[in-house]
C-alpha cells in the first residue's frame, strides 16, 4: 500500500498523471482489501495473515503497527488499534512483542512468537506520529531509548525478551541477538527524526 502511494507522487512529480492514478487506484484497492479480510472486530486489531485457506490468523501481534506506519489504517479506527497494540499483551514496556502474551505460542525468548525487536517498535512509533498520537509516540520513542541505553554497548540490540519491564532493571537479553545489527543502527536515526518532527510521508 506504501510503496503504491509513493509511486504515484514519484509519477506526479514527473509529471506521468496517467501511472500516477493507476498506482494510486491500487493502493485503493488494497487499502479495502485489507480492511475487508484483516481487519478482527472482535480482537480490536489486524490479522498476523490469512492461512491457506484464506482465513485470517486470529491472533494478535506487532504486526499491526506496521499498518500504522504505512497509512492503511482508516483514521475513525486507528485509536482502536493503538489502544490494542498498547495493551499489556502486546506492549512489554521496553517495545511491542512479536506476538502477544495471551497466545498459545507466545514465548518471551522466541524470535517471533514473543520477543522485543525494536525496529519493528520504531515503524509503531512513526504510526503513531504519523495518526497524530504525538504523546504516545513520544512514550515508544524514550521506550527504545532507554533500551539503548541499558546497554553495556548503548546500541540498540537486535531483539531482547518480551518479558515485562521491571524498574531499574535491564530487558532480559535474547542470547544470540547480533551486535551492531544494521536495521537497529539505523532505528536510532529514525527515531531522532521522528523526535525532531521530519516525517515527510
Amino acid at each position: 500500500y506504501a510503496a503504491h502511494r509513493a509511486a504515484a507522487g514519484f509519477y506526479r512529480a514527473l509529471g506521468e498523471e496517467a501511472q500516477a492514478q493507476t498506482h494510486e487506484g491500487r493502493a485503493q484497492t488494497l487499502f479495502q482489501l485489507i480492511q475487508e479480510h484483516f481487519w478482527l472486530p472482535d480482537l480490536n486489531t489486524y490479522a498476523l495473515a490469512l492461512d491457506r485457506h484464506k482465513k485470517p490468523l486470529r491472533v494478535k501481534a506487532s504486526d499491526a503497527g506496521h499498518l500504522l506506519w504505512a497509512g492503511a489504517v482508516p483514521q475513525e479506527r486507528a485509536k482502536t488499534l493503538v489502544n490494542t497494540l498498547f495493551s499489556e499483551e502486546l506492549w512489554s514496556g521496553w517495545g511491542l512483542r512479536t506476538l502477544g502474551s495471551r497466545e498459545v505460542r507466545y514465548n518471551p525468548l522466541s524470535y517471533h512468537n514473543g520477543s522485543v525487536w525494536p525496529h519493528d517498535t520504531a515503524l509503531f512509533a512513526g504510526g503513531l506520529f504519523r495518526y497524530g498520537f504525538k504523546e504516545e509516540g513520544e512514550r515508544v520513542v524514550q521506550a527504545l531509548l532507554d533500551l539503548a541505553k541499558s546497554q553495556p554497548d548503548l546500541r540498540l540490540p537486535e531483539l531482547v525478551g518480551g518479558f515485562p519491564r521491571e524498574k531499574d532493571q535491564p530487558p532480559v537479553p535474547y542470547p544470540v541477538a547480533c551486535r551492531p545489527q544494521a536495521w537497529d543502527a539505523g532505528t536510532v536515526v529514525y527515531l531522532y527524526a521522528l523526535s525532531q518532527g521530519l516525517r515527510d510521508w
